[in-house]
């Protein structure tokens, strides 16, 4: 251990992992399908591109620093010669220009963005850009191609795809257009090629319904059993039913969509036998029961007519309520009438 950051190396190890399963939010300037759009604020980002790569628009090659697979950089600072300063900086990475843009230093008014530099010397890229060290031609498409690669700089990957979190509805208040229709199906194709999970809800008679997308091309509904064509869940959208798409990342959508608390029970399998999908500790058969069916078997009977007797007299932490139908904290001969009323 260090004096001055006394950690041990194997808690190192853990905060090397944890920063390591950090992921930046996906950029929402580049196109649905992950691509990057032919225009953004007057510029080509796919031309900014191999300005970027192989440009030779610097005292050295823009990649000669920062790394655009990664976002990452070579070396670590930068000399105060090459950019304005009295001191060396670390070199940015570039998965969050974005978040940056918005000042306008010609407006007293603006309240947004931070600027570029450490400082914030620079409203816009593409007035960094405009440092001497950038040798951009000194003419008109010099102008256009400090513009493109500004535009490259703006919708520059940053590890997340840009569908990620997207949704689309279908169904609902108005007429479903055929963009929303091709909206869902590339949320769809990107699901099926492994870019997320496809995660599907609607209000079902009595709750929530959620599924996921399967390689099979159907979804898993959030009851074991029971699985969901496409054509099934377009039937059941009208303007009354909204069907909602998210895609989220890989690995999530059970959670999300079939199994709240992730005890391995399904959400609407524990709703129909009187579970709680969002504790983990409340699963089908843990002494919960749904009303008068205290066997879940579909039907009140003799069978549910045994578990009331067995329950008989008072009840509390030490022993279930099943059968306490009027919730007075004891199985008695109210509950006992209540339970032949429902007997079917």
């Amino acid at each position: 251990t260090h004096p001055l950051m006394p950690f041990l190396t194997s808690e190192m190890a853990l905060m090397d992992a944890f920063l390591a399963s950090i992921a930046f939010p996906p950029n929402p300037n580049r196109n649905l399908n992950g691509t990057m759009p032919a225009n953004f604020e007057g510029g080509n980002p796919n031309v900014g591109r191999d300005g970027f790569l192989n440009g030779n628009l610097d005292t050295i090659n823009c990649n000669a620093c920062h790394r655009e697979e990664t976002g990452g950089t070579l070396p670590s600072s930068i000399s105060p010669n090459v950019l304005p300063g009295t001191q060396s900086i670390k070199i940015p990475q570039l998965r969050n220009m974005h978040e940056k843009s918005g000042m306008d230093m010609s407006s007293q008014n603006g309240g947004k963005g931070f600027g570029f530099l450490h400082d914030g010397i620079s409203d816009t890229m593409f007035n960094f850009l405009e440092f001497e060290m950038f040798e951009f031609p000194s003419n008109p498409s010099g102008d256009q191609l400090r513009r493109d690669v500004a535009a490259f700089m703006m919708c520059f990957d940053t590890g997340t795809h840009s569908a990620i979190g997207a949704q689309s509805q279908i169904g609902g208040p108005g007429v479903t257009s055929s963009q929303e229709f091709d909206r869902r199906n590339t949320l769809r194709n990107l699901a099926l090629s492994d870019v997320g999970d496809l995660v599907v809800h609607f209000a079902g008679s009595t709750h929530q319904r959620g599924g996921v997308l399967q390689e099979n091309g159907t979804y898993q509904s959030d009851a074991l059993d029971e699985m969901w064509d496409q054509a099934f869940l377009d039937q059941i959208s009208d303007s009354s039913m909204p069907v909602v798409y998210t895609l989220v990342p890989l690995g999530s959508g059970v959670r999300i969509a079939l199994d709240r608390d992730r005890d391995g029970v399904f959400n609407a399998d524990e709703i129909s036998s009187c579970s709680d999908p969002a504790d983990p500790t409340s699963i089908p058969g843990s002494g919960v029961s749904c009303g008068f069916d205290l066997n879940a078997d579909g039907q009140v009977d003799a069978a549910d007519l045994g578990l009331l007797l067995v329950n008989w007299g008072p009840c509390g932490a030490e022993r279930p309520c099943a059968g306490d139908f009027n919730v007075d904290g004891q199985v008695d001969a109210a509950d006992l009438g209540l339970l032949l009323v429902a007997w079917n």
